[in-house]
């Protein structure tokens, strides 16, 4: 779980402890408060 600043785009690449990964879907819940993005690492 991270927090974000910007609304998550498709091909985004995050930096995180575990390595680097690239957004390859994304979802928000009916309320706008969640998103829920699926990675793979690259």
């Amino acid at each position: 779980q991270n927090e974000v600043t910007k609304e998550p785009k498709i091909d985004d690449e995050w930096l995180t402890a575990l390595g680097s990964f690239r957004v390859i879907h994304i979802q928000q819940d009916p309320a706008s408060t969640i998103w829920k993005c699926q990675l793979r690492k690259v």
